[in-house]
């Protein structure tokens, strides 16, 4: 959801759909696909941001036009009318791919241990690390990253309070949780790849 936009997959008679609802006028559309394979929905005023196959999409409602951001499907997220997201190597992640929908234009940039990237706000990524050099199968670093300037911070916490963690940024919260997300003044991401504790990093006290 964003603004007036409700944007939500559903099946109706065997066939999958991609509805969007607008709370201001109370009307609703959709848009079917042949395919059953579709996820990862992002909204993004009157864009919608998705995943179809093993591609990424964006959906113009004012338009009523669906256009192929990119034929290899990782997990995208958006920022206004820029959409993020990795691109597999080898082993781990090679790059990501900045994309802007108005200009059509592509900008590939080089995070350190760039890994899954989780939110996207601003001009900031926040992504998962993956170190071709010293993989952590506990998923337990992660970055957050300007992709204007180049400039990043390692987020990483290696005990919680009741470890004696002295770091007056930190904060720990028994939940569940299965990405990360950037807030005003603080970073919210899970501890670890078994999700049972949420970190929130405040900006304010770093």
């Amino acid at each position: 959801m964003d603004g007036n936009i409700l944007a939500y997959f559903a099946e109706s008679s065997g066939k999958y759909g991609l509805y969007f609802y607008n709370l201001e006028t109370s009307t609703n559309s959709k848009q079917l696909f042949s395919s059953t394979d579709i996820a990862l929905l992002a909204v993004s005023g009157n864009k919608l941001v998705y995943g179809r196959g093993n591609s990424i999409y964006f959906y113009d409602i004012s338009k009523s036009e669906e256009k192929l951001i990119d034929d290899r499907f990782f997990m995208p997220v958006v920022s206004g009318d820029l959409v993020a997201y990795p691109l597999p190597g080898e082993y781990c992640y090679d790059k990501a791919v900045i994309y802007d929908i108005e200009s059509d234009e592509k900008k590939e940039i080089t995070p350190p241990d760039i890994g899954p990237i989780l939110d996207f706000k601003g001009n900031e990524i926040l992504y998962a690390a993956c170190s071709k050099a010293q993989f952590d199968p506990t998923w337990k670093t992660y970055y957050l990253y300007d992709i204007n300037t180049g400039e990043y911070k390692k987020l990483s916490q290696e005990k919680t309070k009741d470890e004696d963690t002295t770091s007056k940024g930190w904060m720990v919260i028994s939940s569940w949780i299965n990405k990360g997300s950037i807030e005003d003044n603080a970073v919210f991401f899970s501890k670890d790849v078994n999700a049972k504790k949420i970190i929130a990093y405040d900006r304010a006290l770093d």
